[in-house]
């Protein structure tokens, strides 16, 4: 299974989203941070670090 793969497996909600979001947007569309099932993947920007809340209604 290729990291791709992997990935996906993963963070098959994030893998749903991004596939839907590149359906409208094109291909440029790129994931930036996701945290689905005790996993996190790629760098959450600062600005929600610092404002996180609860961590609720991001794609938890």
């Amino acid at each position: 299974m290729t990291p791709r793969e992997q990935n996906r497996a993963a963070f098959q909600f994030a893998a749903e989203k991004m596939d839907e979001l590149r359906a409208v947007f094109g291909a440029g569309v790129k994931l930036v941070w996701a945290r689905e099932g005790g996993r996190e993947i790629g760098h959450r920007r600062q600005d929600e670090k610092n404002n996180s809340g609860d961590g609720h209604g991001k794609f938890d």
